[in-house]
Parts: C-alpha cells; structure tokens; sequence
C-alpha cells in the first residue's frame, strides 16, 4: 500500500512537471509568432510607404467571412498598421477605406 502512495506522488508530480513545460512551449511559440508579424508588417510597411498617391489593385481579405477582396484603389497614406485608400464602387461614389496591413494579400501597381 505504501508503495501505490509514493507512485501517485511521483506520478502527480511528472504531470504537474509537464503541465509548466506545455506552458513554457506555448509562451514561447506566441512570442515567436509576434516576432515573425511584427517582421513581416515592417516590411509591407516600408513597401506602402513607396506606393502612396499611386493606384494599385489591392487583394485583402475581410475578416468577418475570411473573402478576398480585389480592388482598383489610390493608396492615401500607411503606417506600420493600417493602410488608408480609396476606391470607386459599382454607383461610381468614392469610398475611403482603413485596413490593418495584415489582412493585405497582394499589391499590383498599375
């Protein structure tokens, strides 16, 4: 009996040891995930920052149902977060849109 004890202690101890390294993983996975974002978006960044009074097709996605969206737009200005242009929709009223540079899939100056 006394050994079932020892080994129910050891046993809850390997869990509680790996329940800390999960932990340690995840912490560290998010902030590798972070750091290859905040890489990528620097970088988009500095490409928009070349485009601007230019007009492109812009390629985003929406994030309520994850659809591309593919536009004629004039890229008004960036920063390292979002991209404020506009476009002319299906009436032919000029419509000014703000996005997170995230959700930019492709650019095509025209």
């Amino acid at each position: 009996m006394q050994y079932l004890s020892i080994f129910g202690l050891i046993a809850f101890g390997l869990v509680l040891y790996q329940n800390s390294v999960i932990k340690g993983l995840k912490k560290e996975i998010r902030f590798l995930k972070n750091k290859v974002r905040i890489r990528g978006a620097d970088t988009m960044s500095r490409v928009l920052n070349g485009l601007e009074g230019q007009q492109c097709r812009l390629i985003y996605t929406n994030d309520l149902d994850l659809s591309a969206t593919n536009v004629v737009a004039t890229i008004l200005e960036s920063d390292d977060d979002f991209i404020k242009f506009t476009t002319i929709n299906k009436k032919n009223e000029e419509i000014t849109k703000v996005i997170r540079i995230d959700s930019v899939v492709e650019i095509t100056p025209l």
